[in-house]
């Protein structure tokens, strides 16, 4: 994973606000271009993590690579640089892209109608490639770990974009591992609150002083306060 990932999401992001258009990014979905295996073909988590980190920054869209080039561009014997091969198969990226895609359909009336205000970053201290991604301090010392009625964000390596939607509190909270599972981040509020969770594009009720999440490799999840 590119070590600079975050900080090109909060360069676009920034622009597409300054001229007022959404910000979109492109997804991996494939890889083993030209046989190369600094490009192999990505997994789950890693299919998650970067649509969930990419939602947690803002993003208001994101595409695939459907197909893939024909043999003559690209030496790859089975076509698998997209989510279809080049004899129609379905690649193992179509299944993964189908979970992720099914959880942001299932909140994206709530991210599209939602501005971001910054960034919480947790970092437990556990090893992992995505917990030495670069995070640019603009996305965080607005915030400095809190925001409204949220005093602190704890547990496993996670990033949690932080929005307001229609006048309450949004997050998007993300494992920020493509490789833990079962991955722990507690919301810690001020006062008992009452959430909206969606995860895994199914929404459940919640209230509490702190909220406590569970999460896959890369996998996010959206919160709304109140």
């Amino acid at each position: 994973i590119r070590s600079d990932i975050l900080i090109n999401y909060s360069l676009v992001r920034r622009f597409c606000e300054q001229y007022n258009k959404p910000f979109w990014t492109f997804m991996q979905a494939g890889g083993n271009w030209n046989g190369d295996a600094n490009w192999r073909i990505i997994n789950e988590g890693e299919m998650w993590g970067q649509i969930s980190t990419a939602l947690a920054f803002g993003a208001k869209g994101y595409e695939f690579y459907p197909y893939n080039c024909p043999p003559e561009c690209v030496n790859s014997p089975e076509g698998d640089e997209g989510l279809v091969g080049r004899g129609g198969q379905k690649n193992a990226g179509w299944y993964h892209a189908q979970n992720a895609n099914a959880q942001t359909q299932a909140c994206d009336h709530i991210l599209m109608k939602s501005v971001h205000k910054g960034i919480i970053h947790v970092k437990s201290g556990k090893e992992d490639s995505t917990n030495k991604l670069e995070m640019p301090a603009i996305e965080t010392s607005g915030l400095n770990g809190k925001f409204n009625e949220v005093k602190s964000i704890t547990g496993d390596n996670s990033i949690t974009g932080c929005f307001n939607y229609k006048g309450k509190t949004m997050l998007y909270v993300v494992n920020n591992s493509i490789t833990l599972d079962k991955a722990k981040v507690t919301i810690n509020c001020d006062g008992k609150q009452n959430y909206t969770v969606i995860q895994r594009g199914v929404e459940r009720k919640a209230s509490g002083s702190k909220l406590e999440l569970t999460f896959a490799p890369g996998e996010g999840a959206c919160v709304v306060i109140g």
